[in-house]
């Protein structure tokens, strides 16, 4: 960020995802412990597992704290030779010297197992995707503690699984069931996994599921109403979020520090007074204030789907509808498109910009807003970045390449008004989702049309040219053709139709939005227009900006949903 008046250290994150029990739990925290302190906030969403190279923002930040393995080695590396104080949670960079947190897997195991022990089990399995580090660490204890406790262990007491959703769970209870292997307590290295595991297996056998004991990590809200009597290995996210912060203070004033730093867990046994009443999975959250307010909640949920869908499908024109629902995190948000330099490299240009009062298009030969990528976001006009404390960067892809930077700007400190991080998380998420499709449909139809022959263009498709100045359109023989005028009569008199009171009303605002992209870029969507019968077909319509001209050119073709 740019200088800030108030102070305070700048705080990245870097998460592969950004919402969920483990990452939006952690990411809640930090951001929360940032409050506290006046720092800002920065979070990145990489959107992959050790393959995130992009030097985005990182000119602007002190601390930099990768959840797992969130980006590549080579961009650690980059930030550590840049002076960033780095850290990484739940997750070795080894060979790079890079400073760890994480829980104590072999203690937090070490409760589990115990304490399955004490209730008379002597055959344990252990299920989980050991290609996870934290996971792994978690199987590596669980047979150190065989061998300290002098059980005997077979293969088939360990249970592989291809990741830590509840869908492992499900395929754990067949294998359980088939197996058969005569383990009465089994510790599930995620807690998903274990939800997975005891609905299926009561559906499958349950009176088996009687008979044995589950201890699950971690302390997870969907235990309480989707599952009964699964003990729980609690992480303490709190002190894991806690603790990798400070250590970024350390690191940042040249303290000397350990290298892997472990967070105990405790255990909470499913009979226990802390389990029964809840607390034990929402004493520590960031967001209560708004988990319980009824009305705020009910919103979110109402509007989760269509909201998103309307804004991405509409090229983010509508994105500050979503102020309402977050007031603290979304006060103003920039659209960036990241090329290419020759000279200096990845650079960013903004190319639109979102506040209360409307969107500001940047247009091509617009150079504010523009800045290295080390450096963004830059102030230009009236942006001022630096009055912000928080900031949310979504990457855009089209075709799995970058194509560009939603970043979402807003105050951290505390208010009175419901806010949820972790909501707009989901909202932003789904949002770019919704505008990655529409990008990779413009582009299909764009390649589509370019691999026609001319010939096939003539008998397909119809135009209309709009003359800017006084708002006439001239429709072309084929263009009249496709909406019902084929008669001599009728190209007569509807060639000047106004397209505008063509378009269905529900598509208004998508027109709109189209008309106003003509004038930096070639777009293509799909608009309901009105045929001479009254029905309403789809079209799908580009438009692009004459060079030298003020003129707008629509080129005109059913499209494949209205074919036949």
């Amino acid at each position: 960020m740019e200088a800030d008046s108030r102070g305070g250290l700048s705080v990245a994150v870097y998460a592969p995802l950004i919402q969920g029990f483990y990452f939006g739990e952690l990411i809640a925290q930090i951001q929360q412990l940032c409050v506290v302190k006046s720092y800002r906030f920065t979070l990145i969403k990489t959107r992959s597992f050790g393959e995130y190279q992009s030097k985005l923002g990182t000119g602007q930040f002190d601390i930099v704290i990768s959840l797992r393995n969130a980006v590549h080695p080579d961009l650690v590396e980059y930030l550590r030779a840049a002076g960033k104080a780095v850290v990484s949670l739940a997750f070795d960079y080894f060979p790079l010297d890079v400073p760890v947190v994480s829980p104590d897997n072999e203690y937090g195991l070490e409760l589990a197992f115990n304490h399955l022990i004490k209730h008379g089990h002597q055959k344990l399995a252990f299920a989980g995707d050991i290609s996870q580090f934290d996971l792994r660490k978690r199987y590596e204890a669980f047979c150190d503690q065989h061998e300290i406790n002098g059980f005997p262990l077979e293969d088939d007491q360990i249970f592989i699984l291809d990741n830590a959703l509840p869908s492992s769970g499900y395929s754990l209870a067949k294998e359980f069931v088939a197996r058969d292997n005569g383990a009465t307590g089994i510790i599930c290295g995620a807690g998903l996994t274990a939800v997975g595991f005891a609905r299926k297996l009561t559906q499958l056998n349950p009176s088996l599921l009687e008979k044995i004991d589950i201890v699950a990590f971690d302390a997870l809200s969907v235990f309480p109403f989707s599952t009964s009597g699964i003990s729980i290995v609690d992480q303490n996210m709190f002190l894991l979020a806690h603790k990798t912060l400070e250590l970024g203070e350390k690191l940042f004033q040249r303290e000397i520090i350990e290298r892997h730093t472990l967070v105990q867990p405790k255990l909470v046994a499913a009979d226990s007074d802390l389990y029964v009443s809840g607390d034990a999975f929402l004493a520590t959250s960031a967001e209560l204030a708004e988990i319980h307010n009824a009305n705020y909640v009910k919103s979110l949920l109402a509007n989760f789907y269509e909201w998103p869908k309307e804004i991405g499908e509409g090229r983010l024109e509508d994105l500050m509808m979503l102020e309402p629902f977050f007031p603290r995190h979304l006060q103003e948000a920039l659209l960036t498109r990241v090329v290419k330099n020759s000279s200096a490299g990845p650079v960013a240009k903004v190319v639109r910009h979102f506040t209360l009062d409307g969107t500001e298009h940047l247009g091509k030969e617009d150079k504010q807003g523009l800045c290295l990528l080390a450096d963004y976001p830059k102030g230009f006009k009236s942006f001022n970045p630096a009055k912000y404390t928080s900031v949310i960067h979504i990457p855009i892809c089209s075709q799995e390449n970058l194509w560009g930077i939603l970043s979402v700007f807003g105050e951290s400190e505390q208010s009175s008004a419901p806010s949820s991080i972790s909501s707009l998380c989901g909202y932003l998420g789904l949002t770019v989702k919704f505008l990655e499709k529409q990008l990779r449909s413009n582009k299909l139809s764009v390649k589509g049309e370019q691999e026609k022959t001319q010939q096939s263009q003539s008998q397909h498709m119809g135009q209309v040219v709009w003359n800017i100045s006084d708002s006439t359109a001239q429709w072309d023989s084929k263009a009249m053709e496709m909406l019902g005028y084929i008669g001599e009569l009728d190209r007569h008199v509807y060639q000047h139709m106004e397209l505008g009171d063509l378009v269905h009303k529900e598509d208004e605002r998508r027109m709109r939005a189209l008309i106003d992209r003509a004038s930096t870029e070639e777009t293509t969507t799909s608009i309901r227009l009105r045929h001479k019968n009254k029905s309403y077909p789809t079209y799908d319509i580009t438009c692009r900006k004459e060079p030298g001209k003020e003129e707008l050119r629509f080129d005109i073709l059913l499209s494949h949903e209205d074919h036949g």
